[in-house]
């Protein structure tokens, strides 16, 4: 039995030492190629803006992004959650190395959490929990978890929530847990809103009838928790409640006169966000004397004039365009990396997946399959509807569609998990 235990033992340190090679190997390669040095981390555009946040909310305690103690509404370009995490980080090290080793090592505990609630509800051993370590190399988490952007800690987040839905709701228990992972992950990533409101939508069907006292109470602690930041917005600048500062000119970059010819899944936001000023020049004085946020409600209303301005056909067009371009799981512009090359068949299964779960839903009974499966099922439908409705309103593409990547390779290993653990589980015992 000792015997037995060594060799289950050796198996799984080699096995999660194995999948945690292509992580550390690519922090070292940052390293090397001095992208961790701080000229380089200062001159990366969005990451560079979550550094300074950070560090005036240590330095000043206020979320602002030009080392004073007044808040600034370019800071609001950006949603709170990562830039709170990463001030967190600075009481540890101000060293560049060093936060992205703090980042690596948080995302990859919460990783490992997840894989130990599967082991746990799913009632495995630690053999029989290895494919779950595909969490740890799927390409497009690695590649953004190596840098001070926000699309991977998104990543973890939409891990733990769409855990939470599955195993919560396919025990019959209900838990404060998915409304907590559901607020923190759209106030990381706001791209995310559809995907998670979809879902929440759906948990608070299924229990309304028969957990209806705790549903409202749930819902309205999220959307207390979640209008804490709009809100805090609002009492700051007085110019309306507002989640983002790019709301306006996100929107701007996914309706213009250039979508439909140039948009691509690679340049989401490929276009000039003032182009619809040409067509639909907003008041010059207004223009003149507007703040970031006004600009962003300038942005809006010409972005709508043109979208009125266009006929069904077209608005049908551009919507199909940016469908197409979302789905497409083929870069349609040149992406020569090593993890953008390996991503390809990554997001070639994400579509089998999205296959399998919609043939699951629409052509087996409820009935004959398990709740696990079910409600995974559940969550990939979910992902599917937000990145629909997010491609409509805006853009998304490749790195915004990012943020799924776990969830994926979760959902899909939880729909075929009975084949695939026993094939694994095979091959490791005869090793």
């Amino acid at each position: 039995m000792n015997k037995i235990n060594f060799k289950s033992q050796f198996l799984i340190t080699f096995i999660v030492a194995l999948f945690l090679i292509p992580k550390m190997y690519y922090v070292y390669s940052a390293y090397n190629a001095n992208e961790y040095t701080v000229d380089n981390a200062y001159s990366q555009g969005d990451a560079t803006h979550y550094l300074k946040i950070a560090e005036n909310l240590v330095c000043y305690g206020v979320f602002s992004d030009n080392n004073s103690s007044e808040p600034t509404q370019s800071a609001i370009w950006r949603p709170p959650v990562w830039p709170l995490i990463l001030s967190v980080f600075y009481f540890f090290t101000s060293n560049i190395v060093g936060l992205i080793i703090l980042k690596s090592l948080v995302e990859t505990s919460l990783v490992f959490v997840a894989i130990k609630v599967v082991k746990r509800k799913l009632k495995l051993n630690y053999l029989q929990c290895t494919p779950f370590f595909l969490l740890l190399i799927e390409p497009q988490y690695i590649k953004y978890s190596i840098t001070f952007l926000s699309e991977s800690i998104t990543a973890v987040f939409l891990l733990l929530f769409s855990l939470t839905f599955i195993f919560f709701n396919s025990h019959k228990k209900k838990s404060y847990l998915i409304i907590l992972f559901g607020v923190l992950t759209v106030l990381t990533h706001p791209v995310s809103v559809f995907f998670v409101g979809t879902l929440l939508f759906s948990y608070g069907l299924m229990n309304l009838k028969a957990h209806t006292i705790r549903v409202i109470l749930q819902a309205l602690l999220f959307f207390l928790l979640f209008f804490l930041w709009p809100l805090r917005n609002y009492y700051t600048f007085n110019e309306g409640v507002i989640l983002t500062a790019s709301q306006g000119a996100v929107f701007s970059k996914g309706w213009n006169k250039k979508v439909y010819n140039e948009f691509n899944n690679v340049d989401g936001d490929l276009a000039d966000e003032e182009l619809n000023f040409e067509d639909y020049p907003p008041n010059p004085l207004l223009l003149k004397e507007a703040s970031l946020l006004e600009l962003s409600k300038l942005y809006r209303v010409s972005t709508w004039k043109y979208i009125n301005s266009l006929t069904l056909k077209e608005t049908l067009k551009v919507i199909g365009a940016k469908l197409l371009s979302n789905f497409n799981p083929i870069p349609m512009k040149p992406k020569p990396t090593f993890l953008d090359g390996i991503s390809i068949p990554f997001r070639v299964i994400y579509i089998v997946i999205f296959l399998q779960a919609l043939y699951l839903l629409l052509f087996k009974n409820k009935l004959e399959i398990c709740m696990t499966v079910y409600y995974s099922c559940l969550v990939i439908l979910a992902i599917i509807i937000g990145q629909v409705l997010m491609s409509i309103y805006t853009y998304t593409g490749l790195r915004f569609n990012s943020i799924y990547g776990l969830s994926l390779v979760l959902t899909g290993l939880l729909i075929n998990f009975k084949r695939i653990l026993a094939l694994v589980y095979r091959e490791l015992t005869t090793f």
